[in-house]
C-alpha cells in the first residue's frame, strides 16, 4: 500500500504543479492579449489626436486670415467715412455759396 500511496501523492503533486503552471502561462498570455489592445487602442487615440492637432492649426490659420481681412475693412471703412465726411463739407460750402 505505501507504494500505491506514494505513487497517488507523487501524481496527485504532478498534476497540481502541471495545474499551476497552466494557470500561470494562461495568466501571462492574457497578459500579453491584454498589452496588445491597449497599445492598440493607445495608438488609435494618437492617431485621432494627431488628426484633431492638425485641424486646429488649419482653423488656427483660417481665423488669423480672417481677422486680417476684417482689419483691412476696417481700415478701408474709416478712409472712406473721412473720404465721405470731406466730401459732405465740400458739398456744404458749394451749397452755401450757391444760396447767396
Amino acid at each position: 500500500m505505501t507504494i500505491e500511496l506514494t505513487a497517488a501523492v507523487i501524481i496527485a503533486i504532478a498534476s497540481l504543479a502541471f495545474n499551476v503552471f497552466q494557470a500561470m502561462r494562461k495568466n501571462n498570455k492574457d497578459d500579453k492579449d491584454e498589452a496588445k489592445a491597449g497599445s492598440e487602442r493607445s495608438t488609435a487615440v494618437i492617431v485621432k489626436l494627431e488628426s484633431i492637432s492638425d485641424d486646429l492649426k488649419e482653423i488656427k490659420v483660417e481665423n488669423r486670415t480672417t481677422t486680417e481681412r476684417v482689419n483691412a475693412q476696417g481700415e478701408r471703412l474709416a478712409v472712406a467715412e473721412n473720404s465721405i465726411k470731406s466730401l459732405h463739407k465740400r458739398m456744404d460750402k458749394v451749397e452755401g455759396v450757391q444760396k447767396e
